[in-house]
């Protein structure tokens, strides 16, 4: 489909074989499209945003972090800090899930980027985040670059909560480069690469700094929001809850679930990829032609725009039948081998898809049965509308009643 967005000429693709060749194929052809300014002084040289032989190196070096063995640790403690909030939760509660849930990214992310896990400290960075975060509000805005130009009341606050936001994680990495090794999280992780070519450090203090507000962000967005659809859509289907709940007792035994057991828990690993197809929190991936490109008979020019939604894709009822129904059986085996590659892409795909995914995946199951191995979860509520921003938000809240699991 070709439609024109501002003074641009984009092009919607929803055939994964051209998913493919943008993404894949001819990942060379495309570059991703700019950030405000705002954006880019928080995550400008982080992974996420930089571009060509830069990304690659960049990519190459950062890939030891998500092996097995750092997996674990960082698993490990998302689950122990789930276990800690939910011990919180009552019984007969009713719960605003978005709100649970950003607050429980939100505190892994931290403690696994940065080991911040003081209450104090949670609630400060939540404050100085919110603040910085309107900048990436401003970045789908055609008038974007302007709006962070003008002396306005919400450009003063992005400014102020950026700085502070600079100085925690600046201070975090002199603390790791004076005690390399120290700390054993993921920051500390990243001041001890070294690219494969010799000793050099993979990544200056600014791309240190960039890289480690990239994930904090990148993570606390999209685990929260993934989450807090499918604590949504388990509330609304009983016979998936008990599908789970029997498979926890069966693989877990009453025992703090593991990285290892993640093979086994196919039933909430389901639970969280149908909500991830459902309600993917990335709802569009753009990329900007260098130069003209035929992609799929059509001719896109030098700047033209791709427009790539895994939203749109993931609701085609030719690869998912019934495409709003939240059904596990999707995720079976076979079921799941049947449809095209890249009929679900949430993560992206080829030299720009999200190296994350691993550690996404493993803490979302793990915390999904962390949750459901202690509770049962009832609707107490309408079903939400979606805000369509940078992910697919709830306007508002999203109330699930707890209860406690027999």
């Amino acid at each position: 489909m070709r439609l024109r967005i501002g003074r641009h000429i984009a092009f919607l693709i929803n055939d994964p074989a051209l998913i493919q060749f943008v993404l894949v194929e001819r990942a060379d052809a495309f570059t991703k499209t700019s950030l405000t300014p705002a954006t880019e002084r928080l995550i400008g040289e982080a992974l996420f945003s930089s571009e060509g032989e830069k990304h690659d190196r960049e990519k190459r070096a950062i890939q030891p972090l998500f092996r097995h063995e750092r997996l674990e640790r960082l698993v490990d403690t998302a689950v122990a800090v789930t276990e800690e909030a939910t011990s919180k939760f009552q019984e007969g509660e009713v719960l605003d899930a978005h709100e649970a849930m950003a607050d429980l990214s939100l505190r892994v992310a931290l403690a696994g980027v940065i080991s911040v896990r003081r209450e104090e400290e949670v609630q400060h960075i939540a404050r100085v985040l919110a603040g910085a975060l309107k900048a990436y509000q401003r970045t789908l805005n055609p008038a974007g670059a302007l709006l962070d130009r003008l002396p306005l009341p919400t450009t003063q606050l992005i400014e102020d909560s950026s700085q502070e936001l600079e100085r925690i994680v600046d201070e975090a990495v002199a603390q790791r480069k004076a005690k390399p090794g120290t700390f054993g999280d993921v920051l500390d992780l990243l001041v001890q690469l070294r690219f494969e070519d010799g000793g050099e450090p993979a990544m200056s203090d600014l791309e240190l700094r960039h890289e480690a507000l990239d994930l904090i962000i990148g993570s606390n967005e999209t685990l929260g929001l993934a989450l807090t659809w499918s604590l949504h859509e388990l509330a609304r289907s009983p016979s998936a809850q008990a599908q789970i709940a029997a498979q926890l007792s069966e693989v877990l035994n009453n025992r703090t679930p593991k990285l290892a057991d993640t093979p086994r828990l196919t039933a909430a690993r389901a639970a969280f990829n149908e909500a991830l197809r459902l309600h993917p929190p990335a709802w569009a991936f753009l990329r900007r032609a260098k130069a003209e490109v035929q992609v799929g008979g059509y001719h896109v020019p030098p700047g033209g725009l791709i427009l790539l939604s895994p939203y749109v894709t993931q609701h085609d009822p030719r690869f998912f039948p019934e495409p709003w129904v939240f059904d596990l059986a999707r995720w079976e085996g076979s079921v799941r081998a049947s449809r095209p590659k890249l009929s679900y892409f949430p993560f992206g795909a080829g030299p720009r898809s999200c190296l994350g995914e691993p550690l996404a995946t493993a803490e979302g199951t793990l915390i999904l049965a962390t949750i459901l191995r202690r509770f049962a979860l009832e609707p107490a509520g309408t079903k939400p509308t979606k805000e369509w921003a940078l992910g697919l938000n709830p306007p508002g809240a999203v109330p699930i009643r707890i209860q406690a699991r027999s």
